[in-house]
């Protein structure tokens, strides 16, 4: 239906991996700037972008939006 938001678009919690800091880029790809870097397990939100990159913003805290590779997440 129009106007509705499918559940795929919702904001989902997530964290990043166990391993190594996280970064936060201004643009889904690995050349654009680093926007904030997280530390391993940071509770975060998260919203499928395009590809391998997911849109993620802050829970609360330092404030901060970007993308992530899925490959540095672990959805809940």
């Amino acid at each position: 239906m129009r106007g509705e938001l499918s559940c795929s678009s919702a904001w989902k919690v997530a964290r990043t991996v166990a391993h190594g800091k996280t970064n936060v880029r201004a643009r889904p790809n690995t050349h654009s700037q680093v926007v904030a870097r997280l530390d391993p397990g940071a509770v975060i939100l998260v919203q499928r972008a395009q590809g391998d990159w997911w849109r993620a913003k802050s829970r609360n805290g330092d404030r901060f939006e970007g993308y992530i590779r899925e490959d540095r997440l672990a959805l809940q």
